[in-house]
């Protein structure tokens, strides 16, 4: 368990509130934006799909989708880096591609410490443990 500082905390909720700022704005720019969805990877996978097959107005609306599932938000909150799962809604990786750097377009505007290596297969790392690197001490119970 990570022991944080109160400064620590303060830097993590502006992380958060600007990266759901980005979220909003992805939304509104064709872009399924998804925080703290579902248990894991694989649920909120397999949700986003189902509406994307089962709801026309949704397939019309967006052409990818990115989202961070309970376990990240369970790292999240302890300062730990959050990966965000993302992809497009055609079987082509260049779709996969286009989103990827949409968001990570998005993120940079909202000031959100973002990595990506630019392989579609890779999540996109939100930088949580830089803030705080440095100024946490690390605790085994």
């Amino acid at each position: 368990m990570r022991k944080l500082t109160p400064e620590n905390y303060q830097r993590i909720a502006e992380i958060r509130a600007n990266l759901l700022r980005a979220f909003a704005h992805l939304r509104r720019n064709g872009i399924y934006a998804r925080a703290n969805h579902l248990c894991c990877q694989s649920c909120a996978g397999s949700d986003i799909w189902n509406m994307y097959q089962t709801d026309p107005k949704f397939a019309e609306k967006y052409k990818g989708y990115v989202y961070w599932h309970a376990q990240d938000e369970e790292g999240f909150q302890e300062g730990f880096n959050v990966w965000l799962a993302y992809g497009g809604f055609k079987d082509d990786q260049s779709v996969d591609l286009e989103v990827a750097k949409q968001i990570m377009e998005v993120l940079k505007k909202y000031d959100v410490p973002a990595d990506w290596n630019g392989s579609t297969s890779t999540r996109i790392e939100i930088q949580i443990v830089p803030v705080v690197t440095g100024q946490v001490s690390v605790q085994i119970h």
